[in-house]
C-alpha cells in the first residue's frame, strides 16, 4: 500500500474525522489532521534527505500520517456536500474536507473562482487541487482575447483578460495595475467566512492564495488580517501598512498552508457572540525577479517585494447566534 493510497482510504477518512468530532464535543481545538499531516511529511523528509530508500521514505510517510489539513468543524448553514462547477457545469458535489480536481484546458491562460462579484485567479498551472472548505465553489476559464472591432473599425470589444459567466463575457483586467499582475502571473488572495456550527462563537476565514506561479515568482508568506473597526475594513486602509502604522488592524501569519493549494485558516473565538462585527482579509507577500538590459551592455537582475490582497469578509451575519 503506498502513501496516495491512504491518502484516498475513506475509511481513514471517516476515522480521523470522528476522532475530531469527539475531541471538538469535549472543547478541544483541531489537532490532528494538521499534526499528522506535519508529522508525514517531515519523517518523509528527513529520510529522504538522509538516503534512505524510497520504500522507507514511503512507509515513514504512512506511519505518520494523513495529507489531510484543514480543521474539520461543521459549518453554520450546515451543508454535507458542497458543489464544485466550472464554467457553469458542475463537476461534483462532495463533503468538507475531500481533495477535489478542477482542470483548466491546454488553451487557457489561468482558472479564475468568483468570490461574490468578483473573480480571483485560482491557478495558472494545469490544475487547481484544493480541499473542500465548507463552502460551494465557482470556477471559471481565463482567456486573453485580442480586441474586435466592427466593419466600421469601431473597438466593440478591448483586449484584455476574460471570463465567461453566465452567457456573458466578464473582463477582469480592469485597470492597469491588474493587468500587470494578470501579465506577470501575480499571485492572489481570496476567502470566505463561515460560522463554526459546533462552536457558535467561532468565526473561520478558509484563504487560499494563487497556486501555479512562473519561476520568477516566489511566494514568501501568506496570512490574515483582522478587525473590529468597520472604518479600516476597506480596500484602500485594510492593509499590512495599516497595522505597521498602529492602527486598528491586526495580522496572523499562515503557519502552516496546505503546500499544493495554499490554504490556510484564521479562527477567531467568540467573535459572534455580540457586535461590532469582525473583518478579515486574506493577504500574499510575494517576490518578482526580472533582468534588464544595461546600456554598457549585460544584463542586471531585481528582485523587488510585493504584497496581493484578497476579498474582505466579515460575520456580521452571525452575531448574536
Amino acid at each position: 500500500m503506498t502513501y496516495e493510497e491512504i491518502r484516498q482510504n475513506e475509511a481513514v477518512n471517516t476515522y480521523i474525522r470522528q476522532a475530531d468530532a469527539a475531541l471538538a464535543t469535549l472543547g478541544f481545538t483541531e489537532h490532528s489532521f494538521a499534526h499528522v499531516t506535519l508529522v508525514a511529511e517531515k519523517a518523509g523528509y528527513i529520510l529522504q534527505t538522509l538516503g534512505y530508500p524510497e520504500r522507507t521514505v514511503e512507509l515513514a510517510k504512512i506511519a505518520g500520517g494523513k495529507q489531510v489539513i484543514l480543521r474539520p468543524v461543521y459549518v453554520y448553514n450546515g451543508q454535507d456536500v458542497f458543489t464544485v462547477s466550472l464554467d457553469g457545469e458542475q463537476l461534483c458535489a462532495k463533503g468538507y474536507d475531500v481533495l477535489v480536481s478542477v482542470p483548466k484546458a491546454a488553451d487557457a491562460y489561468a482558472l479564475a473562482v468568483k468570490t461574490g462579484s468578483t473573480y480571483a485567479i485560482a491557478t495558472y498551472g494545469s490544475a487547481y487541487d484544493f480541499y473542500i472548505d465548507g463552502s460551494n465553489k465557482e470556477f471559471f476559464t481565463v482567456n486573453y482575447l485580442p480586441a474586435e472591432t466592427d466593419e466600421r473599425g469601431d473597438v466593440i470589444r478591448a483586449a484584455g483578460y476574460y471570463v465567461t459567466d453566465g452567457g456573458q463575457l466578464v473582463r477582469l483586467d480592469t485597470d492597469a495595475n491588474i493587468r500587470y499582475s494578470l501579465e506577470h502571473k501575480f499571485p492572489t488572495a481570496f476567502s470566505v467566512g463561515m460560522k463554526s456550527k459546533s462552536v457558535a462563537t467561532t468565526f473561520s476565514t478558509y484563504s487560499a492564495a494563487t497556486t501555479g506561479l512562473p519561476a520568477d515568482v516566489k511566494i514568501t508568506e501568506m496570512g490574515t488580517l483582522y478587525t473590529r473597526d468597520a472604518a479600516m475594513a476597506t480596500d484602500a486602509a485594510f492593509t499590512v501598512d495599516s497595522v505597521q502604522a498602529g492602527k486598528n488592524v491586526k495580522m496572523v501569519k499562515a503557519k502552516s498552508p496546505i503546500a499544493f493549494s495554499n490554504q490556510f485558516i484564521l479562527n477567531y473565538k467568540n467573535a459572534n457572540a455580540a457586535a461590532p462585527a469582525t473583518y478579515t482579509r486574506a493577504y500574499v507577500k510575494f517576490t518578482y525577479t526580472y533582468e534588464t538590459q544595461l546600456v554598457t551592455g549585460g544584463t542586471k537582475t531585481t528582485t523587488v517585494q510585493c504584497i496581493a490582497y484578497g476579498n474582505i469578509c466579515n460575520n456580521s451575519a452571525f452575531l448574536g447566534a
